[in-house]
């Protein structure tokens, strides 16, 4: 997970606020790690931002992005570009609650580095 969560923060919780942390500038905020909310809206009804049962656009391991699953499986090809309407995942990320309470959050998560390296350095 890219975000760096507190002691008692939920992923809902860190998505409402449009948390970040010591690794934002590497893998940015929560804005653009969440791929799809359900949120129960003020009226009780329930909402996807990006579809119900919404998956990932590739599959795991596939270094190349291009989908192509394996035999006896579903494809899961990168899905076409349109821009149809408001994206709403974006725009519940950040609303503190103020538009819907947040039930589910599906995020994108990164590999670990291939390699880490620290360095101390002492001031007089």
């Amino acid at each position: 997970l890219p975000a760096d969560p507190g002691a008692d923060a939920s992923l809902c919780g860190m998505a409402a606020t449009g948390a970040s942390g010591t690794n934002a500038v590497r893998y940015g905020t929560m804005r653009p790690n969440v791929l799809n909310l359900r949120v129960v809206l003020p009226d009780g009804r329930l909402l996807h931002t990006a579809g119900p049962g919404r998956q990932a656009r590739w599959e795991p391991g596939d270094r190349d992005g291009l989908g192509g699953g394996h035999a006896g499986t579903h494809s899961l090809a990168p899905c076409r570009k349109r821009a149809a309407g408001y994206d709403l995942t974006s725009l519940f990320v950040g609303s503190e609650g103020t538009l819907g309470f947040l039930t589910q959050a599906t995020l994108r998560l990164h590999p670990l580095p291939e390699a880490a390296a620290v360095t101390t350095a002492a001031f007089p």
